[in-house]
């Protein structure tokens, strides 16, 4: 998959959102290509084709706010309905990013993707997995995670983080009396 990052703008100040956007073209992805180390939980997976994302980054540089995990396709962050979207294989990921540092910020958010494991049939009170009948409470086995799909990352250079400089303050000697 290749995801490419792209910046509103290529300077800001510390703590002034930042707007961004995440093209990601995941047409590229095969079968071929994970199945040979995946197991066969892997190829149901890619054969459904549901992908997860989650957008991390360095806690020291950025503050991430908006839809930053959740499934490529179906989240109201996808710019690209889903139909046209799974079609051409590309989505659009848009989300905020606060600069938490003055300075030349290189370190940038990323994306994870990884593909969904089956949840299987819906659980029901007489199967074996929902526990004992009548007790209401349903234990479904937890799915092994998925292994990570490769992702190729284009990313600005760099963002220039300014101080805040546009604030007053009133400084006076002050002594005590003893």
């Amino acid at each position: 998959a290749i995801a490419e990052l792209k910046c509103s703008t290529e300077e800001g100040v510390v703590g002034a959102p930042v707007e961004f956007k995440f093209d990601i073209d995941v047409k590229g992805l095969s079968k071929r290509r994970m199945s040979a180390s995946a197991a066969a939980a892997t190829s149901a997976a890619i054969d459904q084709g549901v992908i997860q994302y989650a957008i991390t980054c360095e806690a020291t540089d950025w503050i991430l706010g908006g839809k930053v995990q959740g499934i490529l396709g179906s989240d109201a962050n996808t710019s690209n309905p889903s139909e046209a979207a799974a079609s051409s294989g590309v989505f659009n990921l848009r989300f905020v990013g606060i600069p938490a540092r003055s300075g030349v910020l290189k370190h940038f958010p990323k994306v994870e993707l990884r593909y969904l494991p089956d949840a299987g049939p819906p659980l029901s009170a007489g199967s074996p997995r929902s526990g004992a009948a009548g007790s209401g409470a349903a234990t479904a086995e937890a799915a092994p995670p998925l292994p990570l799909i490769a992702v190729r990352m284009r990313r600005p250079d760099s963002f220039k983080s300014l101080s805040y400089t546009h604030h007053m303050a009133l400084a006076c000697t002050a002594t005590v009396d003893q």
